[in-house]
């Protein structure tokens, strides 16, 4: 069973993750980070990120290393920990927007990295094959535990000083949802310390069955929020998932923000600036491609869940982004969805136009995300990337060869010379295939959406595979 998806170790409770594997989790870093040090440990919300922190905590002990707990922390305040106590590995107990029920673990690195995929296959290694009586340290060298209750605020501090507001040329009224998760009492409190406005918070107190609404900040799960922010007048809604490294935006008039709207909006800044490079995954699309293009910048692609390893690997990178996600170098080298609020924050209250007239700057184009979420056989011995691969070279074959190209580093993306495309891709920390696409001619989309979506299906039923449901958003650009 392989241990690591997209982005750490992720899965049903207590199918795949449980107290007894949290604590090898933890005796294997121990060792893998040479048996003493420092780590860093935090948690979100879930009914389960007790006992999971602290069977994780006892593992890193047990092998030698000294814990500072944090205790209830969004991701990014664990990597900034992380970096800040200058820590060998920091762990965020977390399974991140998936639902309740589930959880995992994220770990990172020195300076707050996340790890690479030759540390997770090594790691992995340990974990599976090293029996855990031998790596467990005699009694006079086991670690020890302590608590840190006032890194919180100095995190805040840091993103407020680093964001360096200039001057508001309009205050806002700003909708916070923090999904009843691990940043309820950050996010609202940074940006009520920026002095943009009014801020109001809805969900959030802490609540690890997250009854409000789903942790996956998705056009439909908001779709309350984005009422509440029209019904208060609000200028925007900022929203979270369970564990903040992720953010989501709509507007009054407008509603939800698609994701590569939002990352064009990053890209602009940064680039406003200063030229240089911008990271992106491999499903960002044709509005980012466009802006850093004719703002004189590049893009570099990476693996989806892997920006950071092209941050590390490049030069002269200005940002890194992902639908939801956001690296600024300048801050740190993790994912961060608090600061990636204030950010926004600031580049609407500093341009003084509503957030509406700021977003009609970014021309929007046809495009579709849609999951499947399959319902797999018990006794299935297939993987899901098998499957994408079948559904990839079934749906080319319906094309003329010299009329596309494919880039194959995360999934499979098809580019058509016409500019549009379709990424089919598995995605890592849950049972779901994902198709991501956009075209110029809203035609066009809605044929490809309904040919990969066929195909999809003929594939699956080959394998007796049924489908529990698809989540789509389809968004059909803007309208000039």
């Amino acid at each position: 069973m392989k241990l690591f998806g997209t982005a750490g170790i992720r899965g049903l409770y207590p199918d795949k993750i449980n107290p007894i594997l949290s604590y090898k989790i933890g005796l294997s870093l121990a060792n893998y980070y040479g048996g003493k040090g420092e780590a860093i440990v935090g948690k979100d919300v879930r009914n389960t990120s007790d006992v999971l922190s602290y069977s994780l905590s006892s593992g890193l002990m047990a092998g030698g290393m000294n814990v500072t707990y944090l205790g209830i922390s969004p991701t990014p305040l664990v990597a900034y920990s992380t970096n800040k106590f200058d820590a060998k590995v920091g762990l965020s107990v977390t399974a991140s927007h998936n639902p309740p029920e589930d959880n995992g673990i994220k770990i990172f690195g020195p300076k707050g990295v996340e790890i690479n995929e030759f540390d997770e296959n090594k790691i992995e290694e340990i974990i599976l094959n090293e029996n855990e009586m031998n790596l467990q340290k005699s009694w006079e060298q086991v670690g020890n535990l302590s608590f840190n209750n006032d890194i919180t605020n100095r995190y805040e501090e840091d993103i407020i000083n680093h964001i360096k507001l200039v001057t508001i040329q309009r205050k806002l009224k700003i909708l916070v949802d923090c999904a009843n998760g691990a940043a309820s009492n950050i996010t609202p409190t940074i940006l009520t310390k920026l002095k943009l406005g009014q801020i109001i918070g809805i969900n959030c107190n802490y609540d690890g069955q997250f009854q409000a609404r789903l942790p996956e900040p998705r056009p439909d799960v908001l779709r309350q929020s984005i009422n509440i922010m029209n019904q208060l007048g609000a200028d925007l809604l900022i929203a979270h998932d369970g564990d903040a490294d992720r953010m989501a935006l709509a507007v009054s008039g407008l509603g939800f923000v698609k994701q590569d709207v939002v990352i064009a909006l990053f890209a602009k800044y940064f680039l406003s600036n200063k030229k240089g490079n911008v990271v992106v995954s491999l499903d960002v699309g044709n509005e980012v491609e466009e802006l850093v293009e004719n703002y004189g910048g590049k893009i570099i692609r990476a693996k989806l869940g892997k920006i950071h390893e092209k941050v590390i690997e490049s030069t002269n990178v200005l940002m890194a982004a992902e639908p939801w996600k956001l690296i600024d170098p300048s801050f740190g080298l993790w994912i961060d969805g608090i600061y990636e609020a204030a950010l926004i924050s600031k580049i609407f209250a500093e341009d003084g136009r509503k957030p509406i007239d700021v977003i009609k700057d970014i021309k929007i184009y046809p495009s579709a995300r849609i999951s499947l979420n399959l319902n797999l056989p018990f006794n299935l011995n297939l993987n899901k990337e098998s499957l994408i691969k079948q559904i990839m070279e079934s749906f080319v074959s319906y094309f003329d060869k010299n009329s596309y190209s494919i880039i194959d580093i995360d999934g499979y993306r098809i580019d058509f010379k016409d500019k549009s495309w379709i990424l089919f891709r598995a995605s890592g920390t849950e049972n779901k295939i994902r198709f991501y696409i956009q075209s110029y001619e809203r035609n066009k989309l809605k044929q490809l959406i309904e040919k990969s979506k066929e195909i999809g299906i003929q594939v699956l039923n080959t394998y007796s595979i049924k489908i529990k449901d698809i989540e789509e958003y389809i968004e059909m650009g803007s309208k000039n």
